[in-house]
C-alpha cells in the first residue's frame, strides 16, 4: 500500500480533518485538501503527519532470488 493511501486512512481513522489539524499542527486545509485528493503533500508535510501517527519507513525484507533459467546449447 502506498504511503499516501496509508496516511489517507490513518487521517479518516482519526476522527475528523478538523482534530488531525489541531492535534497534528499541519493546517486544515492542507489535510483537507489531501483527503480528498486535491493536493499532494510537501515532505516536510508527511514527516509531520507522520511522527503524529507513529509511522515510519521500513526497508523491505530480502526477498529470495529467483532462480533464472539457463539455457543448454546444443552441441553442433
Amino acid at each position: 500500500m502506498a504511503i499516501s493511501d496509508q496516511l489517507r486512512e490513518a487521517i479518516q481513522g482519526y476522527g475528523s480533518v478538523y482534530r488531525v489539524s489541531k492535534d497534528s499542527g499541519v493546517s486544515q486545509p492542507v489535510v483537507q485538501r489531501f483527503v480528498s485528493g486535491e493536493r499532494d503533500l510537501r515532505l516536510e508535510t508527511v514527516d509531520r503527519l507522520a511522527a503524529f501517527f507513529g509511522m515510519e519507513l521500513t526497508r523491505p525484507r530480502r526477498k529470495p532470488p529467483v532462480p533464472t533459467r539457463t539455457r543448454q546449447r546444443k552441441a553442433r
